[in-house]
């Protein structure tokens, strides 16, 4: 059977269209590099202009007060840091807890709620863009003279949150990016710290190039300026390299809790 002229390249172009599209090392590449947000960032309500950092001393049970720093980014992730002011700590133990999730609004934007990756649910009714109110596990106002106020400060305040992170890891074209487990998000990783006995253990460990691998570290979580345009991105720096585990995935590995039980 004899072909057309113009079947040839029309079949030799869709396979090369075809092989670029299903090639996830040089989409995610092109992606981590390009620092930009995500499809989709969620909305906010009018007036409400983000970056944005929101402090305030909530009341505590134990302790003079719970000191809430909560930084909101555009691109739908939070960083949160609480400390327990006043309250005695034991050797190896500590009150400030850090944390990084991602908000979102409820659809009238009158409520915005946090999902973070140490399993923190909290909620806050937005009085006005520049002041946010702690509501109760079930979201409805918290019946009470005590404050609940987060007010927004006039800059965004450093925030670098350290914590344990569970992710995909992978190093390809002399960098490595991690795709965080709970947030679904892809962060470079800075050649600094641990970060050499990370990529050791991956390089010995994978099977093709820019395999990702499941990693767990302790990390802190920075902001830094893009590789490419304008702005700052998130960015981990790797403070102790746990393990890789080969085969598992962010849905076959233990939970966050687990983890922390267990390092």
């Amino acid at each position: 059977m004899k072909l057309l002229p113009w079947v040839m390249p029309a079949l030799m172009l869709w396979a090369m269209l075809a092989g670029c599209a299903e090639s996830p090392t040089v989409r995610q590449l092109q992606e981590i590099r390009s620092g930009a947000p995500p499809a989709g960032s969620p909305k906010t309500p009018s007036g409400f202009r983000l970056p944005a950092t929101f402090v305030g001393n909530l009341p505590c049970a134990d302790c003079a007060g719970i000191r809430y720093q909560l930084n909101l980014w555009p691109d739908g992730l939070f960083f949160l840091r609480t400390t327990y002011l006043e309250k005695p700590v034991a050797a190896g133990e500590t009150d400030r807890f850090d944390e990084i999730g991602l908000w979102s609004f409820s659809a009238d934007r009158r409520k915005l709620s946090l999902r973070g990756s140490r399993g923190a649910r909290e909620s806050f009714t937005v009085v006005r863009p520049d002041l946010l109110r702690k509501l109760d596990q079930k979201g409805r106002p918290i019946a009470s003279e005590l404050n609940y106020d987060l007010t927004r400060q006039k800059t965004v305040e450093p925030l670098e949150p350290r914590l344990l992170l569970r992710g995909l890891y992978s190093y390809y074209a002399d960098a490595g990016r991690l795709k965080e487990c709970f947030t679904g998000r892809t962060f470079p990783v800075a050649t600094e710290q641990d970060n050499v006995a990370l990529e050791v253990t991956y390089l010995k460990l994978q099977q093709e190039p820019g395999q990702w691998l499941l990693a767990n570290l302790e990390a802190r979580v920075v902001r830094r300026p893009k590789m490419e345009g304008a702005g700052e991105q998130p960015v981990i720096v790797v403070e102790r390299f746990i393990k890789i585990l080969p085969g598992e995935t962010c849905e076959t590995s233990m939970s966050t809790t687990e983890l922390e039980q267990a390092y």
